[in-house]
């Protein structure tokens, strides 16, 4: 073990097993100014401790001879070190990693790598609030049972809280880094379109500039058309058509005063002397290069060359243009790259489905297990506090969700379970889960169903959660004093046309256009009145269109709207 003692005042001892993570967390502590003393395992730390009481402890779980968890239990259950604060390193990526610190006492977590900023701060919010937890001497104990395992929490209101809102606060972090993650792709997406932009429509004007000039080069001369100079070995040029005189922008008397170096814009004048030694030797030649337009154009040319030493050496030079060429290469590349962009931003979104909705399944609830105080009376702003924090995580579960699946169809990995199913059946299970919150809406719900229309095959789930996020729009934006949804089901030809009809705000005409598109709510006055992220209408139309169906609407602004989409009742849509 290791003590080095430094200017602060609070002393910190890290129980770590790994050298380097020690190592690390030592630095970042002694820079903030506290005393620090290193345990190597569990057995070190109690044998320490029996000679010297520290300020707080943050020890890793996983070590040999004596693991944190086991630890902490010792600590909890030892009268003269329960009171210091056990802070835990964990990945938190399974809700038993906080079961497991309740139960045994445990007073926070961090998560590997550490961040220095949220490291600071929780010491400091610990140290602070270390007399509160002094102060709270009132021991609860309840017993839960999840994963199959059983865990009895003699943990503090306060320990409770501190996890729970140090679980929340690494959620919030990881969500921060997601959206920035997120704003990195779209900015670069944007600029990347802005740039195919310019460069197509610069390619277009050069195309139809090209083609304007051989028009006038056929009317001019029916000759060859690719572009000929004839040059000395010294490089001089002593002849030109007049196509290589319209594709440079020289007049021939200008260009037979110029030699080479004065129109090529890559190779100096050794290389093209060295160009000309090469041919020379063999004869003929190919090569690409650019040249310098009058105009300050670069062009890319393909340039083929013969040699011939008649009057003292003279290279033939035959020329062509291949600019548009080599741009349409570029531009399709950086299509390809920019379609491999949002592939990944698409994988990567849904790829992490376990690492978002794990702590934030567990934020809710051990917050829903504060709020039905089970674990003892909470004062009037604990309670505030707590029922912010399953609203805020609701609704970014809800976020979180609706983003996840618009990605898992983005990157084509929602897989459809395509079976026969019962339409009626599917509906009324889906307007029993629908129906509290239309009768709070004072909304009545009419069913108009076609009685020979009975099965058709289909993901059921994924049937159910389009006609959720409909009904569940329809509630949304009926009107004050309520209204009527109706939904109608009839078969037209070879498919099951469902249809749901409301009475409220309608939508207007220039709106509709934005209402299918991600995150395109179709106004955004509307949109902060009655909230949403505008990702449902996406979501629904893609699931649509991925079982070979389509959906359109209808609105007349103030009186209602009409949502209506197909599905084959025959087995069509995109299955893997």
């Amino acid at each position: 073990m290791e003590i080095e003692n430094n200017s602060g005042e609070q002393e910190i001892l890290i129980v770590e097993d790994s050298p380097t993570q020690a190592e690390q967390l030592k630095f970042i502590l002694k820079k903030n100014n506290y005393n620090v003393c290193v345990a190597r395992n569990g057995r070190e730390a109690i044998d320490l401790m029996n000679r010297w009481k520290p300020t707080i402890i943050i020890s890793d779980i996983v070590m040999p001879e004596m693991d944190g968890y086991h630890l902490c239990k010792y600590i909890k259950s030892n009268e003269m070190l329960k009171n210091i604060p056990v802070v835990l390193l964990t990945s938190l990526s399974d809700p038993g990693d906080v079961l497991k610190g309740l139960e045994c006492g445990a007073d926070n977590f961090l998560t590997k790598p550490y961040d220095e900023t949220i490291l600071v701060s929780r010491l400091k919010y610990l140290i602070i609030n270390k007399q509160i937890r002094e102060n709270d001497k009132v021991q609860m104990g309840v017993e839960i049972f999840f994963g199959g395992q059983k865990y009895f929490i003699t943990a503090q209101r306060q320990q409770i809280l501190d996890l729970l809102f140090s679980t929340y606060e690494t959620a919030v972090w990881k969500n921060i880094e997601l959206v920035r993650v997120q704003e990195e792709l779209r900015t670069l997406n944007e600029r990347l379109e802005e740039k195919v932009e310019e460069r197509t429509a610069a390619l277009k004007a050069e195309i139809e500039q090209r083609k304007q000039a051989e028009l006038e080069y056929k009317n001019i001369l029916n000759t060859m058309m690719d572009g000929f100079y004839l040059v000395d070995t010294r490089g001089r040029i002593l002849d030109v058509n007049d196509s290589y005189c319209s594709m440079i922008g020289y007049s021939r008397n200008e260009l037979l005063n110029m030699n080479l170096i004065d129109i090529d814009a890559v190779e100096s004048g050794e290389m093209i002397a060295e160009r000309i030694q090469q041919t020379i030797k063999i004869g003929r030649g190919r090569f690409e290069t650019c040249h310098k337009c009058k105009d300050g154009r670069i062009i890319e040319v393909e340039a083929s060359v013969n040699y011939s030493d008649v009057g003292g050496g003279k290279l033939f030079v035959f020329m062509r243009d291949i600019t548009e060429s080599k741009q349409g290469e570029k531009i399709r590349q950086e299509n390809e790259r920019l379609l491999c962009v949002s592939k990944t931003k698409s994988e990567f979104l849904a790829n992490m489905s376990h690492e978002l909705r794990t702590p934030l399944n567990s934020i809710i609830g051990f917050s829903e297990l504060l709020k039905e105080k089970i674990t003892g009376e909470l004062n009037e702003k604990q309670e505030h506090y707590t029922n912010n924090v399953i609203t805020s995580g609701k609704f970014l579960l809800n976020l979180i969700n609706d983003i996840l699946d618009l990605s898992k169809v983005e990157a084509g990995k929602i897989d459809l379970v395509i079976e026969k199913i019962s339409l009626p059946e599917t509906l009324d299970e889906t307007i029993i889960l629908i129906k509290e919150k239309a009768t709070k809406n004072k909304v009545f719900i009419k069913k108009e169903f076609e009685p020979h229309l009975e099965y058709i095959r289909a993901d059921k789930h994924r049937l159910k959660q389009i006609l959720f996020n409909l009904l569940s729009n329809a509630i949304k934006f009926s009107k004050k004093g309520g209204g009527t949804i109706t939904i109608t089901t009839k078969k037209v030809k070879d498919k099951a046309q469902i249809s749901i009809t409301d009475t409220g705000i309608g939508i207007r005409k220039e709106d509709i256009g934005n209402l299918f598109k991600e995150f395109g709510q179709a106004n955004p006055e509307i949109s902060s009145k009655y909230g949403g992220t505008g990702l449902g209408l996406a979501i629904s139309k893609k699931l649509v269109e991925l079982h070979g169906g389509e959906i359109k609407v209808e609105s007349t602004y103030g009186k209602g709207s009409k949502f209506t989409f197909s599905l084959p009742i025959t087995e069509g849509g995109r299955i893997k």
